[in-house]
């Protein structure tokens, strides 16, 4: 089970990997003349979306509507278990922390920016 600092910290450690990944992206970026705040702020805002979408389809995925679609559907007769929907809820929640702070990294960057 995950509790909050685990979370934070799970979440943390995902964010300076992708912080990191960014900013070299960005760096490579301006040795073909492009603005480094700029390439930074929308590759930011780029993966915030996709870590939403994300955080909610792992969460839909454990949901008993998806289960219903899978089983009338797809004709699948296995089921997860309850602790196996639980992790994948828990991972969910990282991934959507994680983008939250990365939301927060990109409202204070346009925040700097626009000062």
């Amino acid at each position: 089970m995950l509790t909050y600092p685990k979370i934070i910290r799970s979440s943390i450690l995902l964010l300076i990997a992708i912080v990191g990944v960014d900013t070299l992206a960005a760096s490579l970026a301006t040795l073909f003349h492009f603005s480094f705040i700029s390439v930074y702020g929308d590759i930011m805002l780029s993966e915030v979306a996709a870590l939403f979408i994300l955080a909610g389809l792992m969460d839909f995925s454990t949901s008993i509507g998806m289960e219903q679609f899978k089983k009338t559907f797809l004709r699948t007769t296995d089921e997860r278990s309850p602790s196996e929907k639980k992790a994948t809820q828990q991972k969910a929640i990282v991934v959507l922390v994680t983008g939250l702070l990365l939301l927060l990294i990109l409202v204070g960057l346009a925040v700097y920016v626009s000062q």
